[in-house]
């Protein structure tokens, strides 16, 4: 992504997108191409900055972890499919670990996303508004 050359920037950027659509598709029941691809704008601007945090491990370096104890007392809920190739469980669980009032959730059938994943989400969601709300 960091090519003086744009062709060699627009074929890295195409390659990306279809690696993410591939990667996403794992337990979501099959490959489906995102249309926002076909904005050059969009799918550069992506590849580059999906690149990036990955060069630098997602910024997740210890001090961030350790920062960690500043919020441990929010609640949160983390949900995480156990397909995600991009993300191993791993990396959730030591997250929670070091938040104590999260909830971790791992979906054993899901990938990176998927329905049972879109129901976790709209839950987790419906519960910290209701928590907020003081209905929980």
């Amino acid at each position: 992504m960091n090519s003086p050359d744009p062709a060699v920037r627009d074929a890295a950027s195409r390659e990306w997108a279809l690696w993410e659509d591939t990667h996403i598709s794992i337990g979501a029941g099959g490959l489906v191409r995102d249309p926002r691809w076909e904005d050059s704008r969009y799918r550069m601007a992506f590849a580059r900055l999906t690149s990036h945090y990955w060069t630098h491990l997602g910024f997740s370096e210890e001090s961030l972890l350790e920062g960690m104890v500043r919020i441990g007392h929010i609640p949160g809920t983390l949900l995480h499919g156990r397909r995600d190739i991009s993300g191993p469980a791993i990396t959730a669980g030591e997250l929670h670990r070091r938040w104590p009032a999260s909830t971790l959730i791992i979906d054993e059938g899901e990938g990176h996303g998927g329905p049972s994943m879109v129901d976790s989400w709209s839950q987790a969601n419906a519960q910290l508004v209701a928590r907020q709300c003081g209905q929980a």
